[in-house]
């Protein structure tokens, strides 16, 4: 009656919960001792290392299509989106770069080496923290959507219910008790939504702050600035936040496993 769709919405939840891995698993690791390997000459070396490229490049390409399909009302959130799709692309032309690097008919065993140990160390500084807010942040919206999808079956289930009343053609009591443990699954499943979202802009405030302290104290000293423990830091905030994500999208997941009973117990009651 009121439970049409539902195993395609369960379907894109089950997506979005696995973004964070998917996305930055290990593509510039797997082949890294192949590359540093004794046995290996410059030519296997060279495709090794373009394959890895090649990976890194597709899923920045994937990061790009997915946040740039957000949904956003906050010119502060779009503003966010655009400087992040604006870093995916520096990041881009950067292993095009590489590329260009490696390719080069007279490269070295060595060079090859050093510019992989070059990706490595800038994938950790660099990109894998972004990485992590931008994941983060196409999560957040994403899982916006789902919710407003949910409480609209949650909204449509309780006029059903309300129908199966008047009429009395079954009894609604174990229905009602299924509704209000998908109410309560949604409740918190948008609570913990709000608060990663809060987080997460809070987190990126708190990094524009940082960057604007550590200015100026290099000013002042006239020293190199370092950065080790703002950048742990950050991927700190990230991994917390990701953890609160996932945990909204099993609430979200248990919301619509309650409605699936309700169908069933709907079905064995007539």
């Amino acid at each position: 009656m009121f439970f049409l769709g539902l195993s395609a919405n369960k379907a894109i939840i089950t997506s979005s919960f696995q973004l964070q891995t998917a996305f930055g698993a290990n593509s510039d690791t797997v082949y890294a001792k192949e590359i540093n390997g004794e046995n290996s000459d410059v030519n296997t070396r060279q495709k090794i290392f373009i394959d890895i490229l090649d990976s890194s490049k597709t899923e920045i390409n994937e990061l790009k299509e997915r946040i740039s399909d957000l949904q956003l009302e906050s010119d502060d959130w779009k503003k966010t989106r655009d400087n992040f799709i604006n870093r995916l692309s520096e990041y881009r032309q950067y292993y095009n770069d590489l590329e260009n690097k490696i390719t080069g008919e007279n490269t070295t065993i060595d060079e090859i080496k050093s510019i992989a140990k070059e990706l490595k160390e800038w994938r950790e500084k660099e990109y894998t923290p972004r990485l992590k807010e931008i994941s983060n942040m196409i999560l957040i919206f994403e899982s916006e959507n789902f919710l407003k999808t949910a409480k609209n079956r949650l909204d449509k289930v309780l006029l059903d219910l309300k129908k199966l009343e008047k009429q009395k053609f079954v009894k609604i009591d174990s229905l009602k008790f299924y509704y209000l443990q998908s109410s309560q699954k949604f409740k918190n499943a948008k609570e913990l939504n709000e608060n990663a979202k809060s987080l997460f802009y809070n987190s990126l405030n708190s990094i524009d702050d940082k960057k604007t302290s550590s200015n100026d104290k290099v000013t002042a000293n006239t020293g190199a600035p370092t950065d080790t423990s703002e950048k742990s830091s950050k991927i700190t905030d990230q991994e917390s936040i990701k953890n609160i994500l996932k945990n909204s999208l099993k609430e979200l997941k248990a919301t619509y496993e309650l409605f699936f009973q309700m169908n069933e117990r709907l079905k064995n009651s007539k």
